[in-house]
């Protein structure tokens, strides 16, 4: 019974819990503006420079609870000016891109966060480096405000 040898990698795994405070502009945001400039995400990966992301909570501590498209990119690919139109010329480093909607919002009175995991954000990431970059596209046609710090997104990578 000839078959052919498999080759086995050994691959070890490590989570990756990334906090990040997307930059912002403070004055009104029209639909499809970027919301945050493409800004680092630090020790995303191991030396293999690999990996997948399971899951995204984004707090919105202004309480808006908008549409929001956040861009996962391995490399610092501009996406436009913050509070200006998306402007992003090559999307050949997109890895993925992770939608949320009014509706996956959870409201804590003062504050709203979602939750996006599994198949909505499940994709593989590949990096230069232990880094990737992330950038935010407002999707509402709302015209809302944050505050230079209003936007944190928690990020859990299982990492190769």
């Amino acid at each position: 019974m000839g078959g052919e040898a498999s080759t086995k990698y050994p691959i070890s795994t490590a989570t990756a819990i990334i906090d990040i405070t997307l930059s912002l502009d403070t004055s009104a945001y029209a639909q499809h503006d970027v919301l945050a400039a493409t800004q680092v995400v630090a020790d995303a990966f191991r030396a293999a420079g690999t990996g997948v992301l399971q899951s995204v909570v984004l707090n919105d501590y202004d309480y808006n609870a908008r549409a929001i498209d956040l861009i996962f990119l391995s490399a610092n690919t501009a996406i436009g000016t913050e509070n200006d139109a998306v402007t992003m010329a090559d999307n050949a480093n997109v890895l993925g891109v992770v939608q949320v909607t009014a509706a996956n919002y959870i409201d804590m009175i003062n504050s709203q966060f979602a939750t996006k995991s599994g198949a909505d954000c499940g994709f593989g990431l590949k990096g230069v480096g232990p880094q990737m970059w992330v950038g935010a596209v407002y999707r509402d046609a709302t015209g809302d405000t944050y505050t230079a710090a209003g936007l944190r997104l928690k990020l859990t990578i299982l990492q190769d």
